[in-house]
């Protein structure tokens, strides 16, 4: 830093870089993009040129230099799209049946009107009906496109994102938070299932926004 012994320089200097680093951060969206390279390039060696003493190891950025640093377009790969189109429609129609099976099973062991026997019943039927639900949902996301690469069109990303957390709401119907049954409340299983849709929703929301 230039060494003017002055505190308001110094005070000025810190404001420098705090506002460059505010401006850097303001460029990315939550940690998908990379900003505006170039931009910020130029921005820090104005910065760097009124804060710091000049070095011999500074050098003036090149129009190689900035190209080959600045961050490759994004991607919005068809088959990827097509397949997060497709992964939603499955989940979808998956959710229909199976939201309809599981909450035609009673809540055993808290509704007050099953006797033992009934409940014995239900907890066998919650458990098949469990096994063959997360078998199924394995059958779908199987074929669910792998997460996109760095490049990929922030939108296409997010869409993954949000599949990939609509699958684990679907995982999660078959549990219970409770310690005194081994079969969910109606009310957390309709959670899950209303969780998930929302996130599918959200998904072809996103999938919409790319032109491909």
């Amino acid at each position: 830093m230039r060494g003017d012994g002055r505190d308001l320089a110094r005070l000025r200097a810190w404001g420098e870089l705090f506002d460059f680093a505010g401006e850097a951060d303001g460029q990315s969206a939550e940690g998908y993009t990379t900003g505006n390279l170039p931009q910020l390039r130029s921005r820090w060696e104005q910065v760097r040129d009124e804060v710091f003493a000049p070095a011999d190891w500074l050098r003036s950025s090149s129009p190689a230099l900035t190209q080959r640093q600045t961050p490759t377009p994004p991607v919005a790969d068809r088959g990827t799209i097509r397949g997060l189109r497709d992964m939603a429609t499955q989940l979808e129609a998956l959710i229909r049946n199976g939201s309809r099976e599981a909450l035609a099973i009673p809540e055993a062991g808290v509704d007050a009107a099953l006797e033992s026997s009934e409940a014995r019943e239900a907890e066998r039927r919650w458990r098949q009906w469990s096994a063959r639900w997360l078998r199924q949902l394995d059958g779908v996301v199987r074929y669910m496109p792998a997460s996109p690469g760095p490049n990929a069109d922030i939108n296409v990303t997010i869409a993954h994102q949000e599949l990939s957390r609509a699958v684990s709401e679907l995982r999660h119907v078959t549990q219970t938070a409770a310690s005194t049954t081994t079969i969910p409340f109606k009310y957390e299983r309709e959670q899950h299932f209303d969780s998930a849709r929302r996130y599918i929703d959200q998904a072809r929301s996103y999938l919409n926004r790319v032109e491909w």
